[in-house]
């Protein structure tokens, strides 16, 4: 599975269920040298309403915010207890990633954090190019893209390679049983073929001038933006 799917909530993609990812078959831009490490002027701690994204030198930290409500009689399956002082607690392999939330008469509030880390490395890598960042993560033999890029001061804006429902059923028109378009919209730019280890995924060769052409075009569609906070 895509590594975007990973990142949760943030990178996050739960409306994927109506779009389908394009990866590329090497890093982008193909040929340009990747960055050791995170520029200075990305680093920091940025936000969205319900998740936190940490960049530093080193590489990216998603923090996913989870919310689920119990009813207070179910408070010991979850190891929630409550303290000589009066404060509700997670007294078990949770409490470092759980803290409770609101308390009502019969139902409590928690919030679960989950934490992801991607380190710069081989199959993580981070380029410039034109303006904009683009980082890339591989799975397998495909790479998943991310254009990332200062939108306005202290914003950071994720987008992502992806078709929208309308655009996957015109290009599938066109593949056929070949599994292959190169006569649509982004497809005229690079030929699109079907990837064949997921059901509803497309992948793509590019170069640098190819690799404008589709971002020009609106293939990497806005997902995220994070304000910094520190």
């Amino acid at each position: 599975m895509n590594k975007l799917l990973l990142f949760p909530g943030i990178f996050f993609l739960t409306f994927l269920g109506s779009c389908t990812m394009v990866y590329f078959t090497a890093d982008q831009p193909e040929g340009s040298l990747a960055l050791k490490e995170v520029p200075v002027t990305l680093c920091g701690t940025y936000t969205s309403e319900t998740d936190s994204l940490i960049i530093t030198p080193k590489g990216f930290m998603t923090v996913e915010h989870k919310e689920k409500v119990i009813a207070m009689k179910d408070t010991a399956l979850t190891g929630i207890s409550k303290t000589r002082e009066g404060n509700w607690k997670f007294r078990n392999q949770d409490a470092a990633a759980c803290y409770v939330k609101e308390v009502k008469q019969d139902s409590i509030c928690y919030v679960k954090r989950k934490v992801l880390r991607y380190n710069l490395n081989a199959d993580t890598l981070l380029k410039s190019y034109k303006g904009n960042y683009y980082l890339n993560m591989r799975t397998e033999k495909v790479w998943s893209v991310y254009q990332v890029s200062v939108a306005k001061k202290g914003y950071v804006a994720i987008e992502v390679p992806y078709l929208d429902k309308k655009e996957m059923e015109e290009m599938n028109k066109r593949m056929g049983a070949k599994g292959v378009d190169s006569t649509g919209y982004y497809s005229s730019v690079t030929p699109f073929r079907r990837y064949e280890k997921e059901e509803r995924a497309f992948v793509v060769a590019a170069s640098p001038d190819q690799l404008i052409k589709l971002n020009k075009k609106g293939l990497f569609k806005p997902v995220a933006t994070f304000k910094k906070t520190q």
